[in-house]
């Protein structure tokens, strides 16, 4: 809708202010409330896989701004460009969607939530009592503390606990009805984005916001799905990670490219991949910080 308004600027500041907002403030608030006492822990495989497809994405957007800012492009070679790149990130992203569905499905459906960082306590004390002392002789036999019969009977409450995580998740509502909801809240959303679009000048001119913040900042929160914060809250970080960097991911790679073929069919010559200068570093910063968070496959807040 904005592509058919002309609304250019607001059009390229949602879409970066989009990613900016799923990275840095929801992830960011969803890890301080599901981390704030223990560690949790991720799917390594499908963490990298998206910090990676999300760095691909900051570059090809990287590379044409930074040619028309440098001046080594202009005009007709940077739409071509811009053209070229978009249909090479939707292939990317049916690629992907095609790996996580299909092909690699079971790596990509386990994870580990909510492990925290002093488990390995009773192992360590279960291992020590059976080790030798190094001169042949059997291990000697070690009273079994209180302490130690408690961590014996801990396995069925971390069961229980296990088995409330599993209730958690499991679907609360019929298929039809899901499906219904899901399609009055899209057609609901849809007049909600007209008339946000229908009231931009009116805000620009009686607020005296520039478009700019309005597309960077104030649509991107607007527009916020919260549930991720809850799921982290109850220690489903995966799935919280899975939720807001998978949504960058749709943004970055289907989304914006999409956008531009749009553009394309309609001969608007005006839409590229060429962004601001500085929401395309504030994009490729946060994607280097997501990179160093997950490099380790867990979260504190």
């Amino acid at each position: 809708m904005l592509l058919r308004k002309h609304e250019y600027t607001v059009l390229q500041t949602s879409i970066t202010g989009g990613i900016l907002a799923n990275i840095l403030f929801l992830l960011g608030v969803s890890i301080i409330a599901g981390c704030c006492r223990h560690y949790q822990n991720l799917n390594r495989t499908a963490a990298h896989l998206a910090s990676s497809l999300l760095f691909l994405s900051a570059t090809s957007l990287l590379i044409p701004t930074a040619a028309k800012l440098l001046q080594q492009s202009k005009g007709r070679d940077l739409l071509r460009q811009s053209r070229g790149v978009s249909i090479v990130l939707i292939v990317v992203y049916l690629c992907f969607v095609i790996c996580e569905q299909w092909t690699s499905y079971g790596a990509f459906d386990e994870g580990s939530d909510g492990e925290s960082d002093g488990e390995s306590d009773g192992e360590s004390d279960g291992e020590s009592d059976g080790e030798s002392d190094g001169e042949g002789k059997p291990p000697a036999v070690r009273p079994v503390s209180h302490n130690k019969k408690i961590k014996q009977e801990a396995p069925p409450e971390s069961k229980k606990q296990d088995n409330s995580k599993n209730q958690d998740i499991d679907p609360h509502l019929h298929p039809i009805t899901a499906i219904l909801l899901l399609a009055s809240g899209t057609a609901l959303l849809y007049f909600n984005i007209e008339y946000a679009v229908e009231s931009l000048e009116t805000v620009n001119k009686s607020l005296n916001l520039t478009k700019a913040f309005i597309g960077l900042i104030i649509f991107p929160l607007a527009n916020c799905d919260y549930a991720p914060f809850m799921l982290a809250y109850k220690g489903h970080l995966s799935q919280t990670v899975t939720q807001t960097v998978g949504k960058s991911i749709q943004t970055a790679l289907f989304v914006m490219p999409c956008i531009v073929v749009i553009a394309w069919i309609w001969q608007l010559s005006e839409v590229t991949l060429v962004f601001d200068g500085f929401e395309v570093v504030s994009l490729f910063v946060a994607v280097l910080l997501l990179n160093v968070l997950m490099i380790d496959g867990r979260f504190h807040w």
